[in-house]
């Protein structure tokens, strides 16, 4: 039980450091977090079944590594302005960003076939209806 805990707890200050880091600067953004946090793992600190608490402790690590690596923030550099500034951690994942090519020749998909043309009736069908 104590391992539990103790692991409870480690996840916990994750979740903490995370978002810490990610919503650094953004005083709503931490008081919310912060209390949804509160919220979810006081909803479950009664519970007794250790799937149940394993289970949520790798929900909150894998939370924690979503934040880390996905969330951004932006703000306007000047109000009114149309220039926004873009913080991105270390951690912060960021697919390759190709260019479109117009001149690339797309290959064609194969035009299916109408309803018509995929239903040919035989000479012996036709003998059997009339």
């Amino acid at each position: 039980m104590a391992l539990s805990r103790s692991r409870v707890l480690a996840a916990l200050r994750e979740l903490h450091r995370t978002r810490r880091q990610v919503f650094e600067g953004d005083r709503h953004a931490l008081q919310v977090t912060k209390q949804q946090i509160r919220e979810e793992f006081r909803k479950n600190a009664t519970e007794t079944n250790q799937s149940k608490i394993d289970e949520a402790i790798t929900l909150a690590t894998d939370v924690a590594k979503l934040l880390r690596t996905t969330v951004v923030q932006i703000k306007q550099k000047e109000a009114g302005s149309d220039t926004f500034e873009l913080k991105v951690t270390k951690d912060t994942v960021l697919p390759e960003n190709t260019m479109f090519d117009p001149t690339i020749e797309l290959p064609e998909e194969p035009r299916r076939k109408k309803c018509s043309e995929n239903t040919t009736v035989s000479s012996a069908d036709t003998s059997k209806t009339s």
